[in-house]
Formats: structure tokens, C-alpha cells, sequence
């Protein structure tokens, strides 16, 4: 049964969807299940009514600069990606400012298939910032910017215990 599991994951088919209106709810949910997994490494607290704050998320809605989309496999949900373009003097034009995995759906490709496809949404310089005590994103932020002949990793300015990659995106690949 395992080689099946094992083919099976190596062929699945990862899709972005640019989140909509009524999915507002869902991708809230999915931002509490990343913000609990990612407060091991920030200072971001609980509310009292039980939720972790994200003071952009309305923007994802509001803003055109943002774009908010779900991760899918065979249709069904399997994590998110929030897609920033620059807005002021950065020296990158777009940022992975969010990136989650269902933790049922990770170690099977999806994320590598989903941030490649995310970074071939627009072509130009990107910024995927990481903690740099959150081990299993250091690796996995590597193993991505190795396939980009222009990557470079670097302290993330103003921010301390936190790197970034700098990724040049020639071309769009995804329609």
C-alpha cells in the first residue's frame, strides 16, 4: 500500500485559486491553523475570544496590491498563499507574505508545486521572508530558491532572527 501512497502523491495535481468574497471565511479559518503552527516562533498571542490576529487580512479584500489564494488538490483544500506586490520603496516587486500547508498534506510535494506556481504568477524580483529559527521553513525556503539561477539569501532588513531569499522570476509560467 505504501508505493501507491508514494506514486500517488508525486502525481497530484496542485492548484491556485485567487480566493473570492465568500471564501473569506475559509481562508480565515486556515489563517488561525498557520498562525497556531507559526506562534512557536513569533510573539503573536491568542486573543480573548480565541483567535490570532492578522491586521492585513481585510486588505487581501480590499486592496489590489494583494491577492489572497487557496491551495487545492483534486479539488479539495489544502493550504493557502498570500501574494503582496510592492507598494512603496522595497526592493523586491512581489512578496510570499504568507505560505501554509495542511499538516496532512505536507512532505508530498504540494508546497513545492503550489510556491513554484505562486512565483510564476508574475515575473520579477520576489521576497519570501522566514524566521530564521523555524527550521522546517529555512529548508524548505531553500530547497525552493535553489531552482532560480538569481536567488540570493540575505538578512531581512530591520527585522532581527529573520532572512529572506530574493528570487528573480524571468517569465510567466502559469496562465
Amino acid at each position: 500500500m505504501t508505493p501507491i501512497l508514494a506514486k500517488r502523491d508525486s502525481q497530484v495535481s496542485v492548484v491556485l485559486q485567487e480566493a473570492v468574497l465568500k471564501q473569506k471565511k475559509v481562508l480565515w479559518r486556515l489563517l488561525q491553523l498557520h498562525s497556531h503552527d507559526y506562534s512557536d516562533y513569533d510573539l503573536n498571542e491568542m486573543s480573548s475570544e480565541g483567535e490570532y490576529r492578522y491586521r492585513w487580512f481585510n486588505a487581501y479584500w480590499e486592496e489590489p496590491t494583494r491577492h489572497p489564494f487557496l491551495i487545492l488538490v483534486e479539488g479539495k483544500i489544502s493550504g493557502f498563499v498570500f501574494v503582496r506586490e510592492r507598494d512603496g520603496a522595497e526592493d523586491w516587486e512581489y512578496q510570499i507574505a504568507e505560505f501554509f500547508i495542511l499538516r496532512g498534506h505536507r512532505r508530498k510535494k504540494i508546497g513545492r508545486d503550489a510556491a513554484h506556481k505562486a512565483l510564476s504568477l508574475f515575473p520579477g524580483i520576489w521576497e519570501i521572508g522566514f524566521d530564521d529559527n523555524n527550521i522546517p521553513a529555512v529548508n524548505f525556503w531553500k530547497s525552493i530558491a535553489s531552482q532560480y539561477s538569481k536567488a540570493r539569501l540575505e538578512p531581512e532588513p530591520g527585522r532581527e532572527n529573520r532572512s529572506r531569499y530574493l528570487l528573480t522570476v524571468d517569465k510567466k509560467l502559469v496562465g
